[in-house]
């Protein structure tokens, strides 16, 4: 039908270059009233579709439907004005086979016309026009069709991602073939749905007091949702609210607050049954809460009593470093500690040095060694040898202690890692680069005069949380006469 309108209306047919017009299709390219082929043109015999070619019909019918249709198609072709010396082609070659007409074949056959060079690129100019329309009908309806900068004009703009329903099949293309189209690759602090776990937690989770808290600031609110809907933790401890059934979570401000009542100008201890327990948790505690007593009685410190210890005090002392390593002491002058630190739920060791945070502020070191010209390798967060000796010079050169037991403490390579910052340049610290360069004779005496006159078992390097215990501990072992220091109690000495 479509070779016989051809005909029918006076129309030229046209295969282009690089393109097959092969079987039904050259029916329709006889039928032009002009005919030019630069691509390839085949025949083949009649053939059916599989539908009819599996049926189990009879011999004689099938050949007898065969015979008709190639009459057909000979009756057409001849209408046509088809060359005779084409229907031998056509029937000899297979329907699983196809006779591509080879340039001498068409020439000798006289198969094409006249086609001025003119008019071959007024054909090609159309065709090209045709395709690239047809293209872009195409990559409208489906993206996957676009090429690259057809997605891009279509899935960004100004540096971002369009937020339009049309646009979101483009943006995923876009993604699939890694894609940026300009756009930023996003990050954790400019798109939470990108943060990993790690990063995460670092923007949910402040540290107050050596303790790890939920942040409450306006700008992270959406980081602690996020957080809390993963179901992660972060290592930060849950509040637990002052009232009559808990009143050793109870701060100091709020025990007094609720253990005392103004009464004649004076301060007094409530009397009433639901406030009783507040009032025995301050007594117990050696708080006076502005409650003048007739003898004056000495108020218990945290050395002596662990409840008097706050949260970073008691983690302190309820904790020991072994091997480099943060876990529960084991001493028994340290035993009412680590019970009093374990009834109050505190994760002492996930509170002072949890192993992401660790891994991650390794990680920044690191970035802040490269950058100013320390290699260290990869930045993968653990500190090998690159790293280390990198660490060690810095550390000399910022004038700041360093140990293996540094490299667990992530406030020391937080506050490393700020220093490494602002000082902007470290030397000779890559591993094989030239060694520090030795101090000289009158630093060398003063180190020499600051060692200690006897052999001395190797002091831990402070820890930045141990300051605050030293006068504590200095009075305890003065008042324990010295059992203190013997079990390992003091971090001063």
């Amino acid at each position: 039908d479509m070779a016989g309108t051809i005909f029918d209306r006076g129309l030229s047919t046209y295969v282009p270059e690089h393109a097959d017009c092969f079987s039904a299709c050259a029916f329709m390219f006889f039928a032009g009233r002009e005919r030019y082929s630069s691509g390839k043109l085949g025949v083949h015999q009649t053939s059916y579709d599989d539908e009819i070619g599996n049926q189990k019909a009879k011999i004689g019918e099938v050949d007898s439907a065969a015979q008709l249709s190639t009459a057909d198609i000979i009756q057409y072709l001849n209408e046509f004005g088809t060359p005779p010396k084409v229907y031998e082609w056509m029937l000899r070659t297979p329907p699983n086979e196809m006779h591509i007409f080879s340039k001498q074949e068409l020439s000798s056959l006289e198969i094409n016309s006249a086609f001025s060079k003119s008019q071959r690129v007024q054909i090609e100019s159309f065709r090209a026009d045709l395709l690239k329309s047809m293209q872009i009908v195409s990559c409208n309806e489906d993206a996957e069709t676009c090429t690259d900068i057809q997605i891009c004009n279509r899935a960004a703009s100004s540096s971002k991602w369009l937020s339009n329903v049309e646009a979101k099949p483009y943006i995923n293309e876009a993604n699939k073939r890694s894609l940026t189209c300009g756009v930023p690759i996003a990050t954790c602090a400019t798109d939470i749905n990108v943060c990993k776990t790690n990063e995460l937690c670092d923007f949910a989770v402040v540290l107050n007091n050596g303790v790890r808290e939920w942040s409450d600031r306006d700008d992270v609110k959406s980081y602690v949702s996020l957080a809390k809907s993963r179901n992660l933790t972060c290592g930060a401890l849950p509040k637990v609210v002052c009232s009559t059934a808990s009143p050793a979570t109870c701060s100091i401000s709020e025990l007094c607050q609720r253990a005392t009542i103004r009464n004649n100008d004076k301060r007094v201890w409530r009397s009433g049954s639901q406030t009783q327990r507040y009032v025995t948790e301050a007594q117990t505690r050696g708080l006076t809460c502005g409650v003048k007593a007739r003898n004056e009685q000495r108020i218990a410190t945290c050395s002596e009593v662990p409840k008097m210890c706050n949260d970073v005090e008691l983690c302190r002392r309820a904790t020991t470093v072994f091997n480099y390593k943060l876990s529960w002491s084991s001493n028994s002058d340290t035993k009412p500690f680590v019970n009093e630190a374990k009834r109050n739920l505190l994760d002492c060791i996930q509170l002072r040095n949890p192993s992401g945070a660790v891994k991650y502020w390794t990680r920044k070191v690191q970035e802040s060694l490269n950058s100013v010209g320390c290699n260290v390798g990869k930045v993968d967060g653990i500190a090998g040898r690159k790293t280390k000796f990198a660490l060690s010079n810095a550390a000399k050169q910022l004038s700041m202690p360093y140990s293996n037991l540094h490299l667990n403490d992530q406030i020391y390579l937080k506050e490393m890692k700020n220093r490494i910052v602002t000082a902007g340049y470290m030397k000779n610290c890559t591993l094989g680069s030239r060694s520090v360069s030795k101090p000289s004779k009158s630093v060398a005496k003063q180190q020499v005069s600051k060692l200690p006159s006897k052999p001395t078992q190797k002091k831990k390097e402070p820890d930045p949380i141990d300051g605050v215990m030293c006068a504590a501990d200095i009075g305890l072992t003065a008042a324990t006469g010295g059992w203190w220091l013997l079990f390992g109690g003091s971090s001063c000495f």
